[in-house]
C-alpha cells in the first residue's frame, strides 16, 4: 500500500509479510526537499529495510540519508543502517531523514536571500570581505563549541559520513569540541576555495531550520562580528 502527499509517495511494509511485528505511526520528514508525511513503520525491521520502503526519492538518494528519530522532548537520537528499529520509537514523535548535503555551495533560494528581517540580519548586513574569508584553525575552534546536541548534524550537512564522524571522535578520545573542530578544517581542506565564512553559515542556517541542533547564534555572532 501506498501513502502520497504532493510529490511524496510512501511505500509501507506488507503487514502480511511480518504479522508479529508492532507498527507505530509517525510523521517522516525527509530534509532535502523538505516534504513530510504520516507513515506507518513496522517494529523489528532495520533502518536498511526501512530506507529501502521509501519511494518518494531515487534509492540512491535515501540510502546516503542519516535516519533519526526525534523524541517528544524534542532530542535526536541518530541511529545506524544496521540497527533494528525497536519498540523504544513508540515515544518518538518524529522519524527524520537527513540528507548529507553537497561539496559544493548551492546558489541561494528566494527565501535564504530574503533573510535580512529575521534572526540572521546581522550576518547579511556584514561586509562581503568578512563573509568570504576562509575558515581557519582559529575560528574553528571557536566555532566548534557553539553546535549543541546531536552536532554532528552539522557535519552531516557539510558532507560527512557517520563513519568518519564517529571515527573522529574515536581519534579524538570523544572529545567533541576537538572533533568537531578538526572535522571543520577537513571541510575547509576539502572544499578549498569553498571553504567560506558564508558557505558555512548557510550550511548552519539549513541545519538550524531542520531543527537538528541548538546553535548558539549569539556566540556565533560574537565570534564572526569581532573575531574574524
Amino acid at each position: 500500500m501506498a501513502q502520497t502527499l504532493g510529490a511524496i509517495v510512501i511505500r509501507e511494509k506488507n503487514s502480511c509479510a511480518m504479522p508479529n511485528l508492532a507498527e507505530v505511526n509517525l510523521t517522516l520528514k525527509y530534509y532535502k526537499e523538505n516534504h513530510s508525511c504520516d507513515i506507518t513503520v513496522p517494529v523489528g525491521i532495520t533502518v536498511s529495510e526501512f530506507k529501502e520502503s521509501c519511494t518518494f526519492a531515487p534509492q540512491k538518494e535515501i540510502k546516503d540519508c542519516h535516519v533519526a528519530f526525534k523524541s517528544e522532548n524534542d532530542k535526536l537520537f541518530l541511529i545506524k543502517d544496521t540497527e533494528v528499529i525497536s519498540s523504544c520509537i513508540a515515544q518518538a514523535k518524529e522519524i527524520l531523514l537527513l540528507s548529507m548535503g553537497e561539496q559544493h555551495p548551492q546558489q541561494k533560494t528566494d527565501s535564504e536571500s530574503h533573510r535580512s528581517t529575521d534572526q540572521f540580519a546581522w550576518f547579511d548586513n556584514l561586509a562581503d570581505e568578512i563573509k568570504n574569508k576562509r575558515l581557519t584553525p582559529g575560528i574553528a575552534s571557536l566555532l566548534a563549541p557553539c553546535f549543541g546536541q546531536f552536532w554532528e548534524s552539522v557535519f552531516y550537512c557539510l558532507g560527512f559520513t557517520t563513519e568518519i564522524v564517529d571515527l573522529e571522535m574515536e581519534n579524538c578520545k570523544h572529545n567533541a569540541w576537538r572533533a568537531a573542530t578538526k572535522l571543520l578544517m577537513k571541510w575547509e581542506h576539502k572544499v578549498t576555495k569553498d571553504a567560506t565564512l558564508k558557505s558555512l553559515m548557510e550550511r548552519m542556517i539549513r541545519v538550524h531550520k531542520y531543527g537538528c541542533t541548538v546553535i548558539n547564534w549569539k556566540s556565533v555572532q560574537e565570534i564572526m562580528t569581532n573575531h574574524v
